[in-house]
């Protein structure tokens, strides 16, 4: 949840983390940290494999040069733009969602029931976006 609302808010929720961790390896000192950062890694890499179909072999040049230049670069550019629009329609859903929700009969368990995981859907669909917006947006500064 913490991440999300970093997200909202336009922090890299990753940031501490990329500094400990490449900090961490030079000094190989607290393990605590460098496992966390590790499975910060592992969990951003799944999200690779998983995201953007047409992004994938610009994801996996990216991160062993974060500069992207030229077609490369446009296509991820689309990508974030497209991403931000779903996001915005997503968003839209949700609060249509959960005004049903509050104005719906709290005696119908079973309606209720249905709109909570349709809101769930949308917060999942959203949640993977933003993981794939966060990575691209990287890729892009």
């Amino acid at each position: 949840l913490d991440m999300t609302e970093a997200i909202k808010n336009g922090k890299d929720p990753f940031a501490d983390e990329k500094v400990g961790k490449a900090g961490k390896g030079r000094k190989g000192t607290d393990t605590g940290d460098s496992v966390a950062a590790g499975s910060t890694s592992s969990a951003g890499s799944a999200v690779s494999s998983s995201g953007a179909d047409s992004d994938a072999a610009d994801t996996g040049s990216a991160e062993s040069t974060p500069k992207l230049t030229g077609k490369a670069f446009h296509e991820v550019s689309k990508r974030v733009s497209a991403i931000e629009r779903k996001l915005d329609k997503l968003e839209e859903q949700k609060a249509d969602l959960e005004a049903q929700m509050a104005a719906h009969d709290p005696s119908d368990y079973e309606g209720l029931n249905k709109l909570n995981e349709q809101l769930q859907t949308v917060t999942d669909e959203s949640e993977s976006l933003e993981m794939e917006w966060m990575e691209l947006s990287e890729q892009l500064e």
